[in-house]
């Protein structure tokens, strides 16, 4: 594939544009949305992260960003405000953080950073996705719409396990966001009664509150960003294993292995190996 638009031409204007991304900069359309599937490093907004094949990033218009290297496996769909219209918005309605993204303001910088294994069901609602953008006939405005919305209900479905909070913008203006936007930014040195005390919150009711919303328990979610953050510095940092376990809220080293060995069947030192190895 090259990096032209990826749409037939023809007479008719289409709602949106599918590139392959070349290492230039770029600038989102009313919502943009970067799919990956395989590695690959970007800037945004001034911040630079790791893309891993799985990744997908949901973009409102100003926001900046430049992809590297040059990849024809990662997707860029910029998607033009005529998509979302009443009948789009309403089968959205119930997918709240999703919903308050696409209503933002039209001079929005945000982002929302959503991280699937390459296998994942996403990933094949990825694929479906990006074939109906590749066709142009009768029924393409149709199917897109139907794979737009079924792809953005599953980035809803399943936020609290794959939205990287921090890694996100958008989350400080949902209220549960908030809550997880604190915990993404001091997830190494908060528990719940510090969390409850910050949102003026008895804990009994917080810990209810948050297992309302996340589906899981408050510690579980805070154990889960800590291994996230893990992730990362295993595959960015030549960090000792000890470091990373300190920076990131773990007191025992051996409590922190056995907690990642039971999340990703594997040990930090053979996670980073096996990444050191894709990589080459």
């Amino acid at each position: 594939m090259n990096n032209k638009p990826m749409h037939p031409q023809n007479d008719l204007p289409l709602p949106y544009t599918l590139l392959t991304c070349e290492s230039k900069a770029y600038a989102a359309h009313t919502v943009s949305l970067l799919i990956c599937f395989e590695n690959g490093r970007i800037e945004l907004e001034g911040r630079r992260m790791h893309l891993q094949a799985g990744n997908s990033i949901l973009m409102r218009n100003k926001t900046q960003f430049k992809i590297q290297p040059k990849s024809d496996k990662i997707y860029l769909l910029h998607l033009e405000a005529t998509v979302f219209d009443t009948i789009m918005m309403s089968q959205l309605a119930d997918c709240r953080i999703i919903y308050d993204f696409l209503t933002l303001d039209e001079n929005s910088h945000d982002y929302l950073f959503f991280d699937y294994g390459r296998r994942s069901p996403q990933a094949e609602s990825a694929r479906n996705l990006l074939r109906q953008c590749m066709i142009h006939d009768n029924f393409s405005d149709k199917l897109l719409r139907c794979c737009l919305v079924q792809y953005l209900t599953n980035l809803q479905r399943d936020f609290v396990h794959h939205l990287v909070v921090s890694q996100s913008t958008m989350v400080r203006h949902h209220p549960f966001g908030q809550v997880l936007k604190y915990i993404g930014e001091n997830y190494a040195e908060i528990d719940l009664k510090s969390a409850a005390a910050h949102f003026s919150y008895n804990p009994d009711y917080f810990s209810a509150y948050f297992h309302h919303h996340a589906g899981m328990t408050f510690t579980q979610k805070l154990f889960e960003i800590r291994l996230e953050q893990a992730l990362r510095y295993l595959i960015l940092t030549d960090m000792p294993i000890n470091e990373i376990c300190e920076t990131i809220g773990f007191k025992e080293k051996s409590y922190f292995i056995r907690r990642f060995k039971q999340r990703f069947n594997c040990t930090p030192s053979q996670y980073r190996k096996q990444h050191q190895k894709t990589s080459t």
